[in-house]
């Protein structure tokens, strides 16, 4: 960094006064810019004027610096004296930029009432006040950083705009405003965080009603056009959702975040006001619901919220029933189906593709604060939790979890928190979220997975090494 140039105008009020001075000055070259003194640089015969307006003038002086005392300001306004010739060359150089960053105002006196002693043509720009001595280490620090170029508080650089403004017309979910609110409440420990994140679901839930496609018109283009526009949306509540497994959670966040899940699972299920519609109308909500869920998820997973993963996985979710009728409680598999237009669209196209869900998934990674490896350790998760709850309770089949990512997991070994589950203290922590009580259950569900004595994933997928990826051989087996 080239060292700026600097000059110090200022009065000969008194001894005391110039000693001042010059010790500041003394300290800025310390601190790396090249200050510049009368008392420095003039000798016998040097003629103080030319000096002057040379420093004043000069474009290799960067920085010019007015020590303001009560015999400054008085001379300078009555242009009388060294000073007084300074002022005539220095306000116009004032007057002609209002935006000018070459000249400063060091304050060194007050008047009886706290008035700075400033010259009049300096105006109401910005002073940097070094009247107190107990001060003088942060003003000296803020002076540096006007001399470098180097502010306390930069301009944050100009980012891109939202992704949402991309969306198209009629379809706009989320809400940011609330979700700055809601981040912050949490962040700084709010007693009444809880209000502002529900506030923000409530908000993102109906906003959702924008992404309803037209009944027994949509087609599959329709459906996947729907969850593209969704994305900058999921982006948004993903941030929340790390903030809470961040912050910690509490009984209340994890009934907010149960009942937020069942309002967008039961977008997934036909309105009351429709009656003619097609399987797939809702495929859009379908795969948003799953998406969304195995985010938080993957989210809790990450910064070891087991114990608000396990509400989530605990809680029976409560679907309406259509015109009234009775309603019923489904597990989070619920939040899992099977995507019809998905399927059709993997024919029409002839893509040939084992999932298309699991391709969008881990496209949607892309640029996300999720990297896939995340995702596939919550898909197995929540595989293994609904295989656990099935086998070890004895509980009627309903719906696997459809552990759609797995499909790119079948070399890359065991999952992180599987790894790390090789301590039996760490498993422990785990083991709630599982659904288990014990290690011996652990390896009972292991040894059905092994004799497929339970559900496998999607045998399309190429029957993953499930097994391989719960690090089944090793979990437990230290300290």
């Amino acid at each position: 960094m080239i060292a700026p140039k600097v000059f110090l105008s200022y009065s000969w009020s008194s001894d005391s006064h110039i000693d001042w001075v010059v010790g500041l000055a003394t300290m800025l070259r310390e601190n790396g810019a090249d200050a510049h003194l009368d008392k420095w640089d003039l000798r016998e015969g040097h003629d103080a004027y030319a000096y002057m307006e040379r420093m004043v003038g000069d474009p290799e002086v960067s920085k010019v610096i007015m020590i303001c005392d009560e015999v400054y300001a008085a001379k300078a306004n009555k242009r009388a004296g060294g000073v007084g010739t300074e002022a005539q060359i220095i306000s116009p150089e004032l007057y002609r930029s209002t935006e000018q960053d070459k000249f400063v105002a060091v304050v060194r006196e007050k008047d009886s009432v706290g008035n700075p002693f400033i010259p009049t043509f300096y105006g109401n720009r910005i002073h940097i006040d070094m009247s107190d001595d107990e001060l003088f280490a942060d003003n000296f620090e803020q002076l540096l950083r006007w001399i470098f170029g180097k502010p306390l508080h930069p301009k944050p650089t100009l980012g891109t705009p939202p992704r949402f403004l991309e969306q198209q017309d009629g379809m706009v979910v989320g809400s940011p405003s609330k979700l700055r609110l809601a981040i912050r409440a949490l962040q700084s420990g709010q007693a009444n965080a809880a209000i502002f994140v529900e506030e923000y679901f409530d908000a993102f839930v109906v906003s959702m009603e924008t992404m309803r496609l037209k009944p027994a018109e949509a087609t599959d283009d329709d459906v996947w056009q729907s969850i593209e526009d969704f994305l900058p949306a999921k982006n948004e509540i993903a941030e929340l959702f790390g903030i809470i497994g961040r912050t910690g959670s509490n009984q209340s966040l994890e009934d907010m975040l149960v009942r937020f899940f069942e309002r967008v699972g039961q977008l997934q299920h036909m309105p009351d006001d429709v009656s003619r519609s097609r399987s797939w109308d809702w495929d859009n909500f379908k795969f948003v619901a799953t998406e969304l869920f195995l985010t938080a998820c993957a989210k809790l997973i990450r910064y070891e919220k087991f114990g608000t993963l396990n509400a989530l996985l605990s809680a029976q979710y409560f679907v309406r029933g259509r015109h009234g009728g009775q309603g019923e409680l489904r597990p989070f598999t619920s939040l899992n189906y099977g995507l019809e237009s998905f399927d059709f669209r993997n024919r029409r196209l002839g893509l040939n593709r084992l999932s298309l869900a699991a391709d969008l998934l881990k496209k949607r990674c892309e640029g996300s604060s999720l990297d896939l490896s995340e995702l596939i350790q919550a898909d197995l998760f929540l595989y293994f939790r609904e295989t656990a709850d099935s086998f070890l309770n004895s509980e009627p089949f309903t719906r696997s979890w459809r552990a759609q990512t797995l499909i790119f997991a079948a070399y890359d070994g065991a999952t992180e928190k599987f790894v790390r589950a090789t301590s039996r203290s760490y498993f422990n922590k785990m083991m709630p979220a599982l659904g288990l009580s014990s290690v011996e259950k652990f390896q009972e569900v292991v040894e059905a997975i092994r004799a497929r004595k339970v559900q496998l994933p999607r045998d399309d997928f190429g029957r993953p090494n499930v097994l391989e990826l719960l690090n089944a051989e090793n979990v437990a087996t230290k300290p």
